[in-house]
């Protein structure tokens, strides 16, 4: 890819982003070659808060150019900013864990499968005891026999048990380039013009599946949340979610309103979307910072003052490290 020879990042390794930027790419081409307008409500906003990957992504017009005839619209190299942004932060947030098991093929495919399952955003090196380059590329080890040595290890049963994955946990938390609080400055939004409720839980969805961790189908689910009850919560604060089985990992988005809505039956301006992978949904206490800084209304008003996604972003953080 162009990329790798304007930065030093090799996307051309990077399945998710490479699936993730088909599938965008697909109707993409199809619009401009019948010449169907997209509308991009975020134009302004990426070309402000991510103006080197909306520059970097305008190298694809060349190829648009060269196949089917016609420049892309600065919509388009928008969405595609946005892909490239989170190929990048991905890449800058990695991390490599060696697995070291000596029980078989059998038995490693099938631990492999479970850590992928439980750990989507870690890459799993299967490697020996006695293979010292690949365990040196790795911060952490994990094992199903004792081992001696200095890194960072857990020793966990071959068909990894509920209590592995919480063992598993506790370590990759020491780790400060995982996200803690689990959300990120591309789940923080402020939304200045006038904007009704379906537009912002498609939003916040958006931003959510922009980022890898729901499907397509997640809007639908907190849709059908909303019809369900409620999702007020008082003092012009929503908590919404969708469904499990449309989240491929625990992130949580934030968007505050310069011009409050009328919801249900109040008037809001600070919406929390929620979206709980299966494997967290049993761990209340994960979310517990969260409860805590909804119930405080310092610190809600003081994000109520912030003006840009990323003073309200600051502000979560220093709020989750306090609760």
């Amino acid at each position: 890819m162009k990329s790798d020879k304007i930065m030093s990042l090799d996307l051309e390794s990077n399945d998710q982003f490479k699936r993730s930027l088909m599938l965008h790419l697909l109707p993409t081409v199809y619009r401009l070659k019948y010449g169907l307008n997209l509308y991009n409500p975020l134009l302004n906003e990426i070309k402000t808060n991510y103006a080197s990957y909306y520059y970097l992504a305008l190298i694809i017009n060349s190829s648009f150019k060269k196949y089917i005839g016609v420049n892309a619209s600065e919509g388009e190299i928008a969405y595609v900013a946005l892909h490239l942004s989170v190929a990048v932060q991905q890449a800058k947030d990695h991390v490599q864990v060696a697995v070291v098991c000596s029980l078989g093929v059998g038995v490693s495919r099938l631990l492999s499968v479970k850590l992928q399952e439980n750990f989507p955003d870690v890459t799993f090196i299967h490697c020996s005891m006695n293979d010292e380059e690949q365990l040196e590329k790795c911060k952490y080890i994990i094992s199903t026999v004792e081992l001696n040595t200095d890194k960072p290890y857990v020793q966990v049963n071959p068909l990894l048990m509920e209590v592995d994955v919480q063992k598993i946990r506790t370590l990759l938390r020491k780790n400060p380039s995982i996200n803690k609080t689990n959300f990120s400055m591309q789940t923080v939004k402020v939304f200045h013009e006038q904007i009704d409720k379906i537009q912002i839980l498609q939003e916040m969805s958006n931003y959510l599946r922009m980022c890898g961790a729901v499907t397509p189908r997640f809007f639908e689910g907190v849709l059908k949340r909303e019809n369900m009850g409620s999702t007020e919560v008082g003092d012009g604060i929503i908590l919404t979610h969708g469904f499990h089985e449309d989240v491929k990992r625990t992130q949580i988005a934030f968007c505050k309103l310069d011009h409050p809505i009328v919801w249900k039956t109040q008037e809001v301006d600070f919406i929390v979307m929620l979206a709980v992978a299966k494997t967290d949904a049993k761990n209340v206490m994960q979310m517990n910072w969260l409860y805590k800084m909804l119930s405080n209304m310092e610190i809600v008003n003081k994000i109520r003052e912030c003006k840009k996604d990323r003073e309200i972003y600051e502000t979560l953080i220093e709020a989750s490290k306090k609760l």
